[in-house]
């Protein structure tokens, strides 16, 4: 199971909308889960019938494949989002709203959205299934969500020989240090206020870390450099001192990838820390299909990285509230659930 905590403390997901008896039971498989609470009140306050799951009584009309799920590169799923042709697009990941759709309203009228994805007919959906390697231990499998950040961030660029800076040193930050190290970056430095996390970045292969509670990482990351500044700078810390500081320890020419998102809007010096220094800024949002699930899988399989220095807890599916309230506590730095362990 994987969710991430922010989303879990804000509400947005309850005990009981999300977990089932029988998936605090550790029973597997589960019947489908209600959608988050945040569904069930706008129904019931647009005057919908109370929101279920939809059954057919009768059995879908399956088309077999000619070969094993495990030797296909690609399985097409149905997914959510679905509005018609004209109207307004579901284009956050947060639009909870509702598209009223006639129920003679053609295939060919039908629209997909996902969030961070291309809009596209219903028809050629291309929200898909990728079968991972079975080399990949399912502990590690289940920690691609951070890692395809990381692989779709610090890959978007030039890498080998160059000097790296990760501000963030959370799961996604750490990742980031493991594929930068894997890809030939001549040398990775991370930064983080928490001295905990600072230990994680040095087992992921971090060459220098710094204390950004006790000094500033552009400081630290120019002497470091003899005073360049790091030619990637990959910002995974969401705060907007983490995203100043990125900018400002960037190199002339250099890259900064930016994938932290910081709850307000942050002032920068555009012309100081982007404009005079010819910088390249990318926004990272998501993965890139199928591009970066091949990579992911390639750095796994090969051995060229191992995320599980990164697993602090395992815990049963039902332990689920444990692992949250490690997480809270910054007791935990990543905490796998196991179904039926």
């Amino acid at each position: 199971m994987g969710i991430r905590r922010p989303v879990w403390e804000s509400g947005g997901v309850s005990v009981t909308d999300a977990i089932s008896p029988e998936l605090r039971a550790g029973v597997s498989p589960l019947p489908p889960a209600d959608y988050i609470g945040e569904t069930r009140r706008l129904y019931d306050s647009l005057g919908y019938p109370g929101y279920r799951w939809a059954e057919r009584p009768e059995t879908p009309p399956w088309v077999p494949i000619a070969k094993p799920l495990s030797e296909c590169r690609i399985t097409l799923i149905g997914s959510g989002g679905l509005y018609r042709r004209g109207q307004i697009a579901f284009t956050t990941k947060d639009d909870t709203s509702i598209r009223v759709i006639p129920t003679d309203t053609p295939s060919s009228e039908l629209r997909t959205a996902h969030f961070a994805y291309d809009q596209t007919d219903a028809r050629t959906d291309p929200n898909c299934v990728y079968p991972l390697d079975r080399s990949v231990p399912r502990e590690v499998a289940a920690l691609h969500d951070p890692f395809g950040l990381a692989v779709h961030a610090v890959l978007a660029g030039e890498i080998v020989g160059l000097d790296v800076a990760v501000v963030g040193c959370g799961p996604v930050g750490c990742c980031a240090i493991a594929v930068a190290r894997a890809a030939g970056a001549r040398r990775v430095l991370a930064a983080d206020v928490r001295r905990e996390r600072l230990e994680y970045a040095r087992r992921m292969g971090a060459d220098q870390v710094i204390d950004a509670a006790a000094t500033a990482p552009s400081e630290a990351v120019r002497s470091a450099t003899g005073g360049r500044g790091a030619s990637v700078v990959v910002e995974a810390s969401g705060h907007r001192n983490g995203l100043r500081e990125a900018l400002q320890m960037l190199a002339r020419g250099g890259r900064a990838a930016l994938l932290g998102g910081p709850e307000e809007a942050v002032p920068v010096d555009l012309m100081a820390d982007v404009v005079t220094k010819g910088a390249t800024v990318q926004g990272i949002n998501g993965r890139r299909l199928w591009k970066t699930w091949e990579q992911a899988q390639a750095l796994l399989s090969s051995g060229r990285v191992d995320l599980r220095p990164l697993i602090s807890h395992t815990l049963p599916l039902s332990a689920f509230e444990e692992g949250m309230d490690l997480m809270r506590r910054h007791q935990a730095h990543k905490v796998i659930l196991l179904p039926g362990a």
